[in-house]
């Protein structure tokens, strides 16, 4: 029996979706556990039958009544369980054609639990779902070898120097990863590829090995910082390299910049979730100085961030964007109990035994 499967996400979903919608997200991955749970389980419920009506995750009423677990699913390509799965190339594809990363190019590197590599002076973390300023990172050749090729993409195997934003180097001292003006032999990495890669490309999991410490770079969810102190090539070991989307030229002074239309829709950023107990145990509080960067995605579980001084409360997201009513039920219609909705339990099979959602 399944019990107590939701719409929860975590960050790396919600920063991984490319250009889906709110509802689109949470259509795919309700329908997509539906068709997993109703062929592969002797029943499964969901949690909860009623929450608040904003807390679309835990709410089954409301998730039924926008759509949410009645949509058709769609088509999802096969995998055979090796390499990448083909979904993560439609759901987030490379935000430029070339979707390999060469030397010098600017790109951010995503922790397994979603957080992304973030460098604020000398402090390196991965304390928030973010991909700005502070997560740009930049990886420089680390051999004679390679400085003297005018441009080449990255490859397994290459010694590199991880150059942040601010044009300090991410070096490993005392079984900590901190950023250094100068890069010394403690700040030179050997590059691992994961999935038999060969060259780096946009989304390929990516290892950083200390070349003078021989340990590879970890981070913990738990605990603040990068760290350098298992030779394993792991869970906490993998990262994601992204390439980030171009710069928009900007505007000359005094050209006129048109307004977007009233009557174009705009595309929401940040899940429909708001001010839920939940989130407000998970909201992070921040000082009120200017270099304090919040989560962009609030509606995520990410890490609480411990302060000094003065606090400030994050903002607070604005209203669900009203979605019209699924084609099963109407506004008149009362909603069904989760066992006429969800239909009766089936018996396993030995060919759906073993099946899992996407």
């Amino acid at each position: 029996v399944v019990g107590e499967w939701s719409l929860a996400l975590g960050p790396a979903a919600w920063m991984t979706r490319s250009a889906m919608t709110d509802a689109e997200v949470y259509q795919l991955f309700g329908r997509a556990q539906l068709a997993a749970y109703q062929k592969a389980s002797h029943g499964h419920f969901f949690w909860n039958w009623s929450e608040r009506r904003e807390t679309l995750e835990w709410n089954f009423q409301e998730a039924f009544a926008r759509g949410f677990l009645s949509h058709p699913l769609p088509a999802l390509p096969a995998w055979s369980g090796r390499g990448e799965d083909p979904l993560e190339e439609r759901l987030h594809p490379s935000p430029v054609a070339e979707s390999r990363i060469f030397y010098g190019e600017r790109i951010f590197l995503r922790s397994f639990y979603g957080n992304y590599v973030d460098v604020r002076g000398g402090a390196v973390k991965a304390g928030w779902c973010d991909k700005g300023a502070w997560q740009q990172i930049t990886l420089r050749p680390g051999s004679a070898e390679v400085s003297s090729q005018a441009v080449r993409e990255v490859r397994h195997g290459d010694a590199v120097f991880i150059q942040a934003h601010n044009g300090r180097y991410l070096s490993v001292g005392g079984g900590r990863v901190e950023a250094v003006a100068e890069p010394g032999p403690s700040a030179r990495f050997v590059v691992h590829l994961g999935q038999g890669a060969r060259i780096l490309r946009h989304r390929c999991p990516i290892y950083f090995e200390s070349k003078r410490h021989r340990a590879m770079i970890d981070t913990d969810e738990e605990q603040d910082g990068l760290f350098a102190r298992f030779h394993d090539l792991g869970e906490w070991q993998r990262f994601a390299a992204e390439k980030a989307a171009p710069r928009e030229p900007k505007a000359r002074r005094g050209a006129v910049v048109s307004a977007p239309s009233p009557i174009t829709p705009t595309r929401r950023t940040q899940p429909l979730l708001v001010d839920t107990p939940e989130l407000k145990r998970q909201k992070a509080v921040v000082d009120g100085s200017a270099e304090t960067q919040p989560c962009a995605d609030l509606a995520l579980p990410v890490k609480r961030r411990r302060t000094t001084g003065n606090a400030m409360p994050m903002p607070t997201l604005g209203e669900p964007v009203p979605l019209s009513p699924c084609s099963c039920a109407s506004e008149a219609t009362h909603v069904p109990s989760p066992m006429d909705l969800l239909g009766s339990p089936s018996s396993p099979t030995s060919e759906s035994e073993g099946a899992s959602p996407r």
